[in-house]
């Protein structure tokens, strides 16, 4: 751990968000690790003409994997870009403000 009075509070965050973010990634491939090995039982993902063979903790990996990028391409999707404030940017410059 780094001593907060030897660096700036800006990098002593970075370095404790770092940590932090790491952690949570650790986390999650162990838990994707015991979801994958506890649940061994071979199952068939039926696409119509095509089936999928798989075992239920990679289907079920998949299916969170799958969910999180949806969601995050929705939530990317949907919400709106930066807007100017008070239409500064909209003004036309030719003309002076009044």
């Amino acid at each position: 751990m780094l001593d907060p009075s030897a660096v700036e509070p800006a990098a002593y965050w970075e370095h404790d968000m770092r940590v932090l973010r790491s952690l949570f990634a650790a986390l999650g491939l162990i838990a994707g690790a015991a979801v994958g090995a506890l649940n061994r039982e071979a199952i068939a993902i039926d696409f119509g003409p095509v089936a999928l063979v798989t075992t239920l903790g990679i289907a079920l990996i998949g299916a969170v994997l799958l969910g999180t990028l949806i969601g995050g391409a929705a939530v990317a999707l949907g919400t709106p870009g930066r807007r100017p404030k008070h239409g500064a940017d909209l003004r036309d410059a030719s003309r002076p403000e009044v």
